[in-house]
């Protein structure tokens, strides 16, 4: 998969970003097409959709920042030594 599908200017649409895009509105049609046989409320649904991409795309941010949090901290006590 090429990592840039499209740029217009300064903005680029990356092919992971599309993706992850993509899994989101799938996820959500599916929940609300079984939330509507099971007879349950859409706007709960659109409320839950929407929690739940905020808080997933938050950890998906902190988790990353876990895995290289030791690079974090070496650049960190490289900075302070060049002071």
């Amino acid at each position: 998969m090429k990592n840039d599908l499209l740029t217009i200017g300064g903005f680029t649409i990356h092919g992971y970003g599309l993706m992850i895009g993509l899994g989101f509105v799938a996820a959500y049609f599916m929940t609300e097409y079984r939330a509507s046989k099971q007879g349950l409320d859409s706007d709960k649904i659109i409320s839950l959709a929407g929690w739940t991409i905020i808080a997933g795309l938050i950890c998906a941010k902190l988790l990353y920042y876990v895995t290289i949090f030791d690079d974090i901290i070496e650049i960190g006590r490289a900075s302070c030594r060049e002071r």
